[in-house]
């Protein structure tokens, strides 16, 4: 914990990572909403925040939809620098993600910094099950940030909320500015972003 604190004494930015350890043995690779209800149980506030994007959990694919905790897997929360007293309490604690157990270990922050070429693991917005749609609204609301940058939709990706199927997709978009870059981690793409979606990040465009 004081390694957090101390890292957060160089960081200017209004947002943050908060980035907790998980340890656990699975979970399922569709786990977005799960991670989201369990955390609500714990902080109904949650549900009134729209400042807040939670990173998908990564780990290695077992086949059957679940996925292999690692070593390294992280439950990451990029919110508000003012926000994070509210979730200190998480360290050490246990939530169950549609009923397989993990545990919420030690707590680190991250800096958000620019990069050119940024990538979500999945963006979904209104009627985004027809993917032209889907394109022409990202890039309206991407307009809204830059008038240069490139995105590029890759794979379609389904995700289960409240028992009904949402379609999204991978998406990476290109040559942005330092503001610009800064500017789209903090604030994502496209809608439930507490569910794992709009969470943009450098170094996995090629995955």
């Amino acid at each position: 914990m004081l390694q957090g604190w101390r890292q957060m004494e160089t960081i200017k930015r209004s947002k943050i990572d908060m980035c907790f350890s998980v340890k656990g043995s699975i979970i399922p690779v569709d786990h977005g909403f799960y991670v989201y209800s369990a955390l609500s149980r714990m902080m109904p506030q949650i549900h009134q925040r729209n400042d807040i994007v939670i990173k998908p959990i990564r780990g290695r694919y077992k086949g059957n939809g679940v996925l292999d905790i690692s070593p390294c897997s992280e439950l990451v929360l990029r919110l508000n620098t003012n926000q994070i007293q509210e979730y200190l309490f998480l360290a050490n604690t246990r939530i169950k993600v549609n009923g397989y157990k993990i545990v919420i270990g030690s707590l680190c922050f991250k800096s958000i910094n620019p990069h050119p070429n940024l990538y979500a693991h999945t963006v979904t917005t209104k009627n985004g099950q027809n993917q032209q749609r889907f394109e022409t609204e990202i890039t309206k609301q991407l307009r809204k940030i830059s008038f240069n940058a490139r995105i590029k939709i890759l794979k379609r990706k389904t995700l289960k909320i409240h028992n009904q199927q949402v379609v999204g997709y991978s998406l990476s978009v290109h040559d942005l500015t330092r503001q610009e870059s800064i500017f789209l981690q903090e604030k994502g793409l496209g809608g439930r972003r507490k569910m794992g979606c709009g969470f943009f990040e450098h170094g996995k465009q090629n995955k």
